[in-house]
């Protein structure tokens, strides 16, 4: 048991478990690794949105002038969109019990 918590991983297998444990820990590990990239996904949606806010901001303090801010919105819409498909393809239903 020292073996499986010392262990990098949250999923690996200690080794008094047997096969159906062993496949239940494997499910696990493949829905954490799913849940990550999920959460990464996320998270580069969520800054390109905070970005956009900033832009915005600037905008209305009269840091940006009005063109430039249209360049960064499209710019910023456009990699916000391939984001979320990003996010959508990579949401999943994580269920890692045994």
């Amino acid at each position: 048991m020292r073996q499986y918590t010392s262990s990098p991983s949250r999923c690996q297998a200690p080794p008094e478990t047997d096969g159906d444990d062993v496949r239940a820990l494997v499910d696990c590990h493949d829905a954490e690794a799913a849940a990550n990239k999920e959460l990464d996904n996320a998270s580069a949606a969520i800054a390109t949105w905070e970005t956009h806010i900033r832009h915005m901001e600037m905008l209305r303090a009269g840091q940006l002038v009005p063109t430039h801010a249209l360049h960064l919105w499209l710019q910023n819409w456009r990699a916000g969109a391939a984001q979320v498909d990003e996010y959508d393809k990579a949401t999943i239903t994580t269920d890692c019990t045994l």
